[in-house]
């Protein structure tokens, strides 16, 4: 979303930063959490949103735990096609770099090699001598 402020133009982004009050309108003061779609001050809506979805530090840390346990224990189930199994392993390391924690795709690569089913592993062999 940040990235898309910015390209929108420099502007949004700095109203976003700085807030944005309505010409002729005073801006209630708010108290606590409201609905998004009450607020009248892009800095105010941003607030809340960057709560509600990234959390505090310490929400951030105990999902991305979660989600390293999550990806520490993945294994490619036997009914389950590499591609479904790649879009899986993708999306844990989407989840990781929203937290701020980005994966190589190096890390990505040995992960699918040694966790794939046992039907792979003549394959994956013939891919790491290589």
């Amino acid at each position: 979303m940040t990235t898309f402020l910015k390209y929108v133009d420099t502007k949004t982004w700095k109203v976003v930063l700085t807030g944005w009050t309505p010409p002729m309108q005073a801006v209630a003061e708010r108290g606590g959490r409201v609905m998004i779609s009450k607020c009248s001050v892009a800095k105010e809506a941003w607030k809340i949103l960057q709560t509600t979805y990234d959390g505090t530090a310490k929400v951030r840390m105990s999902r991305l735990q979660q989600l390293t346990t999550k990806w520490e224990t993945a294994k490619m189930k036997d009914d389950e096609s590499i591609t479904a199994y790649n879009t899986r392993i993708n999306d844990m390391a989407n989840q990781a770099f929203g937290l701020g924690e980005p994966m190589s795709n190096e890390k990505k690569v040995r992960k699918v090699l040694r966790s794939l089913a046992k039907r792979f592993e003549s394959k994956v062999t013939t891919i790491e001598e290589s």
